[in-house]
């Protein structure tokens, strides 16, 4: 016994000191995450970086669902995204669409979101309407753009039917029997063709942005055919203190006169509208927004390029500064006091001939193409230009720059894939050869292919060789690029975060060694590769990592529109990219041994890992909206229930919010008849608040699903939807019946 007791001894110091570690170990999980109850209650511990899930849209929809995918990103020319989600740059706001909620004003689809301390409210943006009779018109009016936090926003409202006199001005003919605001929001305002109004999120006022003059002169029915181009949004500063947009009316007495058939470029600011069009010796000229394309229809067989002029920083975040195109030149506006032209010739070359491609945050910094010789030292040549940067310095003067010199042959730039916010870092594709330095995977450029590089303050860093055609969208912002559709929008699929150090894009090319053929018919998918401009690294966000051939491949998709309709063509190229280096993206590949659905799921990837950020397990699909540019807040619709709350069958937009998540309440009580019914009240604007918590023992998620059951949607393309369940208890499957279904 004596010999003995030394090793009990020893056995019970060792079981203390295990419990002791893993009491260390749970106590560091918590310091680790503060919301690491939440996270349990959840039923959530695997979500990376202290994520929780946060429930964003309503818990009483209603028949008002939001927008979910409205198809596969099944190649190239199919990167359709889903309309209308954006985020704020904080994650406390979240725009988006739907079909009208219970107590809405109107039957418009623009929503706002907003965090508050114990959960999510939503509020419908879009005023009270007058009557319309076209079932078409809540597609027609909403949300065309927000300010960078989402306080503020440009509503686009009809403002009643056509006049049938031709006295009067006519509307434009899209409008039909839409109406108008009712009351109407500013006094004077003008009628029968559509307004601009800015609209403060916090205090619910209204300001006229095409502001009219008494004295317009109106275009006369038969010049046109009753067709008439109104104000519409282009792009903004970020606070949305300057709004430039295009319209047809003389809206100034400096507007060029007699011109018939096309808009004018103004700028209201301080509630006064100005001509933004003006040569540097004061002319006035018809002109265009740098690098905008017009909003509304296209001629018919005509394909439409998405208008990302306000994310290429066409015009500066403080409004001060403005890029236009006239005449055959690109010129700067600023202030509204002087113009400067930006690609004025010091080269052999007359001036001239400038494509904007996009500009530092301040405008300071602007990067075109173009394919004459406007410095001494250029290479350009017919066809195959050089990317010039102007420099405006802050003395005053300005200094123009040809950063791809290539004494060798033409650079042929092909386009620009995005740039840092201060444009220290642009990543552009050219045809040339600039560099004979090897990227990380040991390739060097291949001359007249789509060579993909990084300038970085006169350093050209060669990135990879992409595909010409199909990885066209990753560089252009040119419609119809890889192959879109003619008429159908399509636009740039790079993101760049915002200090430049990150860009991701698609490739259909292997680019590191991973075997991105289909099992089946060899054909390639698309994946999403990552560069790391400190590093010099390139990987494959997507690929695999078992290295298994893929099923269906990965995308970052096409900017989306800010609203349900096809007459914006203003898009959002959501955050797919954050400063930090992560990846946010969607694929109907199995990435890890949690995702068993068989169907796409959203994914982080970071620092060569990838993490599931939905659960892999909800039967119709879950879809990346937007991400905050820190990473922190990662938008999603999914069909599955993450929290008690969600009850209802139709999908919900969650976000998961690092150091996130509510305290839920109980659940509801048990249903009721007609008799015993009592209205349990709402919260402030008619609805519950979007998130709550459960406390007590803890979540316990459904593991009894539904089959999946097919539901159409208003965007065109079925989706598949499952019932959601209540995460309080196992609940019976029941077909829903209508568009709002319930299980029980």
């Amino acid at each position: 016994m004596q010999g003995r007791g030394p090793i009990a001894l020893v056995t019970a110091a060792l079981v203390f000191i295990g419990f002791l570690a893993m009491g260390v170990g749970l106590a560091r999980g918590a310091e680790g995450c503060p919301n690491e109850e939440i996270r349990m209650q959840q039923g959530m511990t695997e979500l990376p970086g202290c994520r929780a899930y946060e429930m964003v849209t309503p818990v009483a929809k209603g028949s008002g669902e939001p927008r979910a995918q409205s198809g596969e990103a099944s190649g190239p020319d199919r990167l359709f995204p889903i309309g209308g989600a954006r985020s704020s740059l904080d994650g406390q706001r979240l725009g988006w669409v739907s079909e009208p909620l219970p107590s809405a004003r109107e039957s418009g689809v623009s929503q706002l979101a907003t965090r508050q301390a114990s959960g999510w409210i939503n509020e419908d943006v879009v005023p009270a309407l007058s009557p319309h009779n076209d079932l078409a018109c809540p597609n027609l009016l909403g949300v065309a753009g927000w300010s960078s936090d989402l306080t503020r926003s440009v509503l686009d409202l009809p403002a009643g039917p056509p006049a049938t006199n031709e006295i009067a001005p006519r509307g434009f003919m899209e409008e039909g029997e839409c109406g108008h605001d009712e009351p109407r929001l500013v006094p004077g305002e003008p009628e029968h063709f559509r307004n601009l109004f800015l609209r403060d999120n916090l205090t619910g006022t209204y300001q006229l942005v095409n502001v009219t003059p008494n004295d317009v002169i109106w275009p006369e029915p038969e010049e046109n055919l009753q067709q008439y181009w109104p104000a519409s949004l282009l792009a903004a500063s970020e606070d949305l203190t300057h709004v430039v947009f295009e319209e047809e009316l003389a809206l100034t007495p400096d507007a060029p006169i007699g011109y018939r058939g096309g808009d004018e470029l103004y700028e209201w600011v301080g509630g006064q509208v100005r001509l933004v069009t003006v040569l540097p010796d004061g002319t006035p000229v018809h002109g265009s927004l740098a690098g905008a394309t017009r909003n509304y229809f296209p001629e018919p067989g005509e394909a439409r390029a998405v208008n990302v002029a306000q994310f290429r920083r066409a015009v500066s975040a403080d409004g001060s500064r403005i890029f236009f195109e006239a005449e055959g030149s690109l010129y700067l506006r600023e202030d509204g006091t002087r113009t400067l032209q930006v690609d004025e010739s010091d080269g052999p070359d007359p001036s001239g001939g400038g494509r904007f491609m996009l500009a530092s945050s301040d405008g300071s910094r602007v990067f075109f193409l173009a394919d004459t010789r406007l410095t001494a030292d250029s290479t350009a040549g017919p066809g195959e230009p050089d990317l010039y940067e102007f420099r405006l310095l802050p003395d005053g003067s300005t200094s123009l720059l040809d950063v791809t010199v290539n004494p060798g042959e033409p650079a042929n730039v092909m386009g620009v894939s995005g740039a840092s916010e201060t444009g220290d870092h642009v990543y552009f594709v050219a045809r040339g050869s600039l560099t004979s330095a090897p990227n990380s995977e040991g390739n060097v450029p291949v001359a007249g292919e789509a060579n993909l590089y990084l300038v970085e303050e006169g350093v050209i860093s060669f990135v990879a060789t992409l595909d010409s055609f199909a990885d066209g969208c990753g560089w252009t912002a040119d419609a119809a690029c890889a192959g879109a559709e003619a008429g159908g929008a399509s636009g740039v699929t790079a993101r760049v975060s915002r200090n430049g150090e990150f860009l991701g894009f698609n490739s259909m090319r292997s680019l590191t060694g991973y075997d991105n053929s289909d099992p089946g018919s060899g054909e390639p998918h698309l994946e999403i590769f990552l560069f790391n401009a400190t590093s010099s690294e390139l990987s494959c966000a997507s690929c695999i990592p078992s290295g298994e051939p893929p099923g269906g491949g990965a995308a970052l998709r096409w900017p989306a529109n800010p609203g349900v309709n096809g007459n914006w063509s203003n898009g959002y190229p959501q955050r797919h990219v954050s400063d930090r280096g992560q990846v946010f993206f969607e694929t109907e590949d199995a990435l890890l041994p949690a995702d068993g659905n068989g169907v796409t799921d959203v994914y982080e990837y970071f620092d060569g890992a990838v993490h599931l950020l939905s659960t892999g397990s909800d039967e119709s699909g879950s879809h990346f909206l937007d991400a905050t540019p820190d990473g922190n807040d990662v938008f999603f619709v999914t069909d599955e229930s993450l929290l008690p709350r969600d009850v209802d069958t139709l999908p919900d937009y969650y976000d998961a919010k690092v150091d996130g998540g509510f305290s839920e309440p109980p659940p509801p009580p048990p249903p009721c008849d007609s008799s015993s019914c009592r209205d349990p009240g709402t919260s402030a604007g008619g609805q519950l608040p979007a998130t709550n918590s459960f406390v007590g023992p803890g979540n316990v998620r459904p593991r009894k699903r539904c089959h999946p059951r097919h539901r159409r949607h208003k965007a065109h393309h079925a989706h598949r939807s499952g019932p959601k369940q209540a995460a309080s208890q196992p609940r019976k499957c029941k077909r829903s019946t209508g568009r709002k279904g319930t299980a029980k």
